[in-house]
């Protein structure tokens, strides 16, 4: 097995293409993402750079009963919003989910 494929460079993450979405729920919800997790072949996490503009949803409002989901801030700033309350939210900052919780 070569080592070399279970890594990869940030050179290499620039190059990857970003894919377009609109969420089928929300309109509003217009992101890009890199699926850098399956270029190096994990099949039981998912791992996503994801790109929001601002004044656009990262998702629809949603929970989910099996997985876990966890989201760390590499740059910019939000609104976090878990059940009926609002947090502020920028880079540096990282929030969990554990499956079937908020």
């Amino acid at each position: 097995m070569s080592f070399r494929n279970l890594i990869l460079t940030s050179q290499q993450i620039e190059e990857l293409e970003c894919e377009k979405r609109v969420h089928f729920l929300n309109p509003n919800a217009e992101r890009s993402r890199k699926t850098i997790g399956d270029e190096v072949g994990l099949s039981k996490i998912g791992v996503h750079l994801v790109y929001i503009e601002p004044s656009k949803d990262s998702t629809e409002y949603h929970k989910h009963y099996n997985e876990e989901e966890c989201i760390y801030v590499l740059s910019g700033k939000g609104t976090l919003r878990i059940e009926d309350e609002e947090f502020p939210f920028k880079n540096g900052d990282f929030v969990g989910f554990p499956a079937s919780g908020t």
